[in-house]
């Protein structure tokens, strides 16, 4: 099987949520060549706090301290340490997100297809105290829409081959909100590009502290500046036929608001 690395940046300010992300990742990343990476982000002294919160998982987890640069943030942490590491696979997750069931078969897809740059699959959307709310089923189609409309395309729970992404670029960490959304697009043009799993791969927490909740309006303005840069942009029956289609997909899942779709 792959090698694996996931990484989980972190500020330290979600100790409720930490350690569980953290033994969703043990229970559902089920590879013996797994590599858990916990990124500091933020001033040194908070290492010794996250180490506090985790102390359950000690000596299963690697602790990594973001060096200081001129962008400071997520997207820095975890290019640092995909770069640190040499594994097959690599991904990140948010340090308040779930990793689900379904992620070893997303991981099984690459090791059997080698063309395909990275996969993602279902989503749930739950609250703060892990009541799922909704399941998003983005499909076949989920990457076509996000090339021209909202971003369809669930973070939590994708996994990426490590080749494909260092030959289209590490994470921009220009971009606090849609750095995934510019790496799945990019990612589309490697060989086989991405693939869809059938499968739960993934939870994403709905609450006031999450970045895109705290700043939908940026969110929604930097989706769209990164979709005009990376696609062809401008075309008015593929706009239309995404609008469709996103439509669609909002009435299935029960979705009235466009910021449960372009999230980070």
């Amino acid at each position: 099987m792959l090698s694996l690395q996931i990484v989980i940046p972190t500020a330290g300010s979600r100790p409720g949520y930490l350690p569980a992300t953290v033994g969703s990742v043990f229970r559902n990343a089920t590879s013996p060549d797994l590599d858990l990476v916990v990124t500091v982000v933020g001033p040194p002294a908070r290492m010794a706090e996250i180490r506090f919160q985790l102390q359950e998982f000690e000596g299963k987890v690697h602790f990594f301290k973001e060096a200081p640069g001129e962008v400071a943030g997520l997207a820095p942490g975890v290019n640092q340490a995909w770069a640190a590491e040499s594994t097959d696979l690599i991904t990140w997750i948010g340090d308040d997100d779930l990793l689900e069931s379904g992620f070893m078969r997303a991981v099984r897809l690459l090791g059997s297809r080698p063309a395909i740059a990275g996969a993602y699959g279902q989503l749930n959307l739950i609250d703060s105290e892990d009541k799922v709310t909704r399941r998003l089923r983005p499909g076949r189609l989920g990457l076509w829409v996000s090339m021209y409309g909202p971003n369809l395309i669930p973070q939590p729970g994708s996994i990426y081959r490590r080749d494909a992404v260092s030959e289209v670029g590490w994470l921009r960490e220009d971009l606090p909100y849609s750095m995934d959304l510019d790496l799945f697009l990019r990612l589309r043009t490697w060989k086989a590009g991405l693939r869809y799993v059938p499968a739960l791969t993934g939870s994403f927490r709905v609450h006031d502290g999450s970045l895109t909740f705290a700043n939908k309006v940026a969110t929604s303005v930097e989706a769209a500046e990164t979709r005009r840069s990376l696609t062809r942009g401008g075309i008015p029956l593929a706009e239309y036929l995404a609008a469709v289609v996103t439509r669609a997909y909002y009435l299935v899942n029960g979705l009235r608001d466009r910021g449960l779709v372009d999230r980070n």
